[in-house]
């Protein structure tokens, strides 16, 4: 389960753009 990280990760950074 080490690339649901990378997924997760990218989830965050995609949440982050949004909500700026």
């Amino acid at each position: 389960k080490k690339l649901s990280t990378n997924c997760e990760f990218i989830q965050l950074i995609f949440i982050s753009a949004s909500f700026k």
